[in-house]
């Protein structure tokens, strides 16, 4: 197998940000695969949408559409290290790290040029204060695995572990406003107080 790549996603509205040690190389076509075997009985829904559609594929489903849905994801073909993955997997210790990537990917699509400039000091601060925090009221919904084959120049089988954690919006929406009023503006000029401002005021379209 090729090295391990350390590879950190976070794409808005895309697949949610996960930080994982694939076997793949990179810089390949991963759209290439077809999944060999899963966890039995049956794939579920949400992990049907989350690989065709991403996060906002399974908050479009009517058990989530009053949620925030996040998907923490880990990939690799020891299978004993990824069960301990998952058994180790908290919710009120790892729920951070989630809603802090997305909290950076509503910043980073806010902006057409980078957040550092546009916001300064607040962009970072509040990336921060977000993976800082303690969440209440998020559930760990379920978990699954696939197993991928990619069809590369030589075929790479990649079992991929997926966790489903889900949080009503308005209970998020409370305590990451909570979060972001903590984040002082002093430091910031008129044009990125403006900015920040208007992003604040429209924060959860798109989020």
């Amino acid at each position: 197998m090729a090295t391990f790549v350390l590879s950190l996603i976070a794409c808005a509205g895309e697949k949610e940000a996960r930080l994982e040690w694939s076997p793949l190389p990179a810089n390949i076509p991963v759209e290439s695969f077809s999944i060999t075997n899963h966890k039995p009985p049956a794939i579920p829904e949400w992990v049907s949408r989350y690989e065709a559609g991403g996060i906002q594929a399974v908050e479009a489903m009517s058990a989530y559409r009053n949620k925030y849905v996040f998907v923490s994801m880990n990939q690799g073909s020891n299978t004993k290290a990824l069960e301990l993955w998952l058994s180790g997997f908290s919710v009120l210790q790892d729920l951070p790290r989630l809603v802090s990537a997305r909290v950076q990917a509503r910043f980073n699509n806010a902006t057409s040029s980078y957040p550092d400039d546009e916001y300064g000091a607040y962009f970072e601060a509040s990336v921060k204060v977000t993976a800082d925090a303690v969440y209440q009221g998020a559930v760990q919904e379920d978990d699954f695995w696939v197993l991928k084959r990619y069809f590369l120049d030589e075929d790479w089988d990649v079992y991929e572990f997926l966790i489903l954690v889900s949080i009503d919006k308005t209970t998020l929406g409370t305590q990451i406003n909570a979060l972001l009023n903590t984040v002082p503006f002093e430091s910031l000029s008129k044009e990125q107080m403006d900015a920040v401002n208007q992003l604040r005021s429209s924060f959860y379209e798109g989020f």
